[in-house]
């Protein structure tokens, strides 16, 4: 048993519609532009690389991998 202390941002999402009027200038409903990180930040005391919610309790050769995804809803 080891003390260990654990801060993660696992996941965070930023988006923007596009107003109203201008989504009607360009003939659309609606329009929002997004942007989502995964696995963006893990600091860990003493156990570095170590994933505490991974079936394997974080014992694995394989850290977390770090996703990055932006896209794009378009409504007609």
């Amino acid at each position: 048993v080891q003390k260990a202390g654990l801060f993660r941002i696992s996941g965070i999402e930023a988006g923007y519609n596009l107003p109203e009027k201008l989504s009607r200038v360009i003939r659309l409903q609606g329009l929002r532009i997004y942007a989502r990180a995964n696995n963006l930040y893990s600091n860990t005391e003493k156990l570095e690389g170590r994933d505490f919610e991974s079936v394997s309790a974080g014992v694995s050769q394989y850290p977390a991998m770090r996703t990055f995804l932006m896209g794009l809803t378009v409504k007609l």
